[in-house]
C-alpha cells in the first residue's frame, strides 16, 4: 500500500524535478550562542542554492541524529529558518534551537518564498508579484504551466537538504528526521512518503482532512493543492503510506484551520496501517486542549521520543 500510494503521489505532484549532485554547503557565517554553534549554509538545490542555519550543540559526541526542522507559514513570508533557529521571533516557534538544546543536529532550511529564499529586497519593491502571497501564486503557477506543482518543487529541495547531510561528518545521515509545526508539519508528512531517508517525524498541527478543508471552506497554503489528491489521496492515506516508521502527532482540539474531526479520522486508518505493519507502538497522537500550536511540554517529550526511536 506504502508503495503503492507514494507511486501516486509522485505522478499527480509532477514530480520531474531533478537535484544536482550533493556537494558540501558553502559556508558563509558562524558563531555560538548558549551553547550551541551556529553556521550559515548555502545548498545546492534544484532552482538554485537555497540558504538554511545548521545548528550543533557545543561538546556533543559527533556525529550526531539530524533534525530537519521546518518552519510554519503564517503568512509570514519575511521569517523561515531563522524563527526556528530561534534567532527572531518570541521564542515559541524556536523548535529547531530546541532540537539542538536536545543534543541533535539541526538543519533549519528556508522553504520556497520565505525569508532568503525569496527575490532580494528591491526586485520585491519593483514588482508586487515578487512580494508575499504574490510571490507565491506566483511560484505556483509557474509550476503548473510547467507540468510539476509547488509541491513538488519544495521536495526537491527538502531532499536536496538529506543530500547535503549525508557530506557533513558531524551528522548522522542514518538517523534522520522531520520536525514542522503547521506549514513545517505538512511539509514535514509529504516528506517522509516520498523520502524513506527521513526515518521518523514529529508534526504538529499540520494536516486534517482536504474533503473538510474543501466543504468547510478554510483556505490553506498553496503547495498543500495538489491536482488529483482527492478523492484517493486525502491525508487518511498519506499518512497511512508513512507506516512503520516511527511519527509522533501533535494536535490541538480547537485548532481552527486543520479540523480536529478530520485529525481523528486520519488517527483511525493510520492506527490499521501501523499495526498491519507490525509497529502499532511507533505510532503517538496527542492531543493538546488548546489551538493551533506547539506546547513546548509536548514538544520535549517528543524529542525526547525522537532520541529512543533514532
Amino acid at each position: 500500500m506504502a508503495d503503492s500510494t507514494r507511486a501516486k503521489l509522485l505522478q499527480r505532484i509532477g514530480a520531474t524535478v531533478t537535484r544536482p549532485a550533493a556537494r558540501a554547503p558553502a559556508v558563509d557565517r558562524r558563531f555560538t550562542m548558549e551553547g550551541v554553534q551556529f553556521e550559515r549554509w548555502r545548498i545546492g538545490g534544484p532552482r538554485g542554492d537555497f540558504p538554511a542555519w545548521f545548528l550543533v550543540p557545543e561538546g556533543a559526541s559527533q556525529p550526531l541524529p539530524v533534525v530537519v526542522a521546518l518552519h510554519p507559514h503564517g503568512r509570514q513570508f519575511e521569517v523561515g529558518k531563522s524563527l526556528v533557529a530561534g534567532l527572531v521571533g518570541d521564542g515559541s516557534r524556536a523548535y529547531g534551537l530546541s532540537a539542538a538544546r536536545a543534543g541533535f543536529a539541526v538543519l533549519a532550511p528556508d522553504m520556497l518564498g520565505f525569508e532568503d529564499h525569496r527575490p532580494s529586497l528591491a526586485e520585491r519593491k519593483g514588482n508586487y508579484a515578487l512580494q508575499g502571497e504574490g510571490y507565491e501564486r506566483l511560484l505556483a503557477v509557474d509550476a503548473l504551466v510547467r507540468g510539476e506543482t509547488l509541491q513538488a518543487w519544495m521536495l526537491a529541495e527538502l531532499s536536496a537538504c538529506a543530500d547535503v547531510l549525508a557530506t557533513d561528518a558531524r551528522a548522522d545521515a542514518s538517523r534522520m528526521a522531520l520536525l514542522g509545526q503547521s506549514y513545517g508539519g505538512q511539509q514535514s508528512l509529504f516528506g517522509m512518503i516520498v523520502d524513506p531517508r527521513f526515518r521518523a517525524g514529529i508534526v504538529s498541527c499540520g494536516f486534517s482532512l482536504v474533503r473538510l478543508l474543501v466543504e468547510r471552506r478554510i483556505s490553506h497554503n498553496l503547495a498543500l493543492y495538489v491536482p488529483g489528491l482527492l478523492p484517493d489521496l486525502d491525508f487518511d492515506n498519506l499518512v497511512a503510506a508513512i507506516a512503520p516508521r516511527p511519527l509522533t502527532v501533535i494536535a490541538g482540539r480547537r485548532d481552527a484551520i486543520f479540523p480536529v474531526d478530520g485529525v481523528e479520522i486520519v488517527e483511525a486508518s493510520a492506527r490499521r496501517a501501523w499495526q498491519e505493519a507490525g509497529a502499532p507502538e511507533a505510532l503517538r497522537f496527542h492531543y493538546a486542549d488548546g489551538g493551533h500550536d506547539l506546547p513546548a511540554g509536548a514538544l520535549a517529550e517528543a524529542l525526547a521520543w525522537l532520541h529512543r526511536v533514532l
